[in-house]
């Protein structure tokens, strides 16, 4: 327990994170908004990426379990990069 008073629980933190449509609809949002920008298709960003167009697909499904690594590598593919922001909130 840290100093706080609040013991940090991953397991609960990738229940709540993989079940929250809020996290996928911001990533897929924003790699779609990139693509567009870009002018990039999904066959494209998956010769970028050294991928199938099919695993693209799966990557911009809604209910997909999507990787810091994988979406780093997305972003640096369409020119941008990969920001993380940890924000205190509710629990």
């Amino acid at each position: 327990m840290s100093t706080t008073g609040h013991r940090f629980e991953p397991r609960g933190l990738v229940r709540s994170l993989a079940s929250s449509p809020v996290v996928v609809v911001t990533y897929r949002s924003q790699i779609l908004a990139a693509m567009k920008a870009e002018g990039v298709s999904r066959s494209e960003l998956a010769v970028r990426v050294d991928r199938t167009r099919s695993w693209v697909s799966q990557i911009l499904s809604e209910d997909r379990n999507v990787t810091l690594l994988t979406l780093h590598m997305i972003a640096g593919a369409l020119g941008y990069r990969l920001e993380v922001r940890i924000k205190k909130g509710k629990r």
